[in-house]
Formats: structure tokens, sequence, C-alpha cells
């Protein structure tokens, strides 16, 4: 064990970044209106967390949250965009000379959350695939 707990973060961020990517084409690729506004207001952004947070604002405003059940919309609002965000914070910590250190438990938990985030965003697929 190397302890490269912050090296570790950096992966499961990234990981979880190319998730957010993979997430975006896949619902583009299912999306039968409003392609070339999705297009712009979500594929075409460049940071992550704009993309991300444009995402989440379409599928709320065109009714595709309405059609989850209230778990999954529980979800969506509140338990994916919180993981995102925690593993984010942390990968820009450890991707910046903070003298942070990243313990065990953290890191174990965050490569856990990053794993639900990442079920939840193939299984949000399918649903909205239907």
């Amino acid at each position: 064990d190397n302890q490269n707990y912050l090296a570790a973060m950096v992966m499961v961020g990234a990981a979880l970044e190319r998730d957010i990517i993979c997430i975006t084409e896949e619902f583009y690729a299912i999306l039968q209106t409003r392609k070339a506004e999705f297009k712009q207001d979500v594929l075409d952004q460049n940071k992550i967390k704009t993309r991300f947070d444009n995402f989440l604002s379409f599928l709320d405003l065109h009714g595709y949250k309405a059609q989850l059940d209230i778990a999954d919309r529980e979800r969506l609002s509140s338990l994916f965009p919180a993981i995102v965000n925690l593993i984010r914070i942390t990968r820009n910590e450890a991707g910046h000379p903070t003298g942070r250190d990243v313990t065990h438990d953290e890191a174990q938990a965050n490569m856990l959350l990053a794993r639900e985030a990442i079920k939840f965003g193939a299984a949000l697929l399918r649903v909205l695939g239907s």
C-alpha cells in the first residue's frame, strides 16, 4: 500500500468527468427533439461542471426529470450532483499543491460514491431512453 490516495482521487475525478461526457453524449443520441439546443447548451460546453449543470437543467426544464420515479428524481436532484461536486472539489484540490492530504477513508468513500454515480448515470439513460 503506497498510500497514493491523492493520485487515486485525480484518477477517480477523471473517470467521473469522462462518465459525464459519455452520459451527455448518449443522451444526445437518444434525444428526439431539441437536439440543437442540447448541443449548444450542454455538449458544446468545455467545462465539465458547466456541462453537467446544464445537463441537469435541461432534464428539468424539458420534462425529462418528471418522467422519473420519486427515488430517481431525488437522486438526480441531490445525490448525483453532490457526488459529482464532492469528487470535483477533491480532484481540484489534489491537482493543485495545497499540502492537503487525502486519507485512506476519504479515498475509499469517494471511490464508492463515484461508482454509485456512474451506475446511476447508466440507469438514468436506460430510463430516459425507454
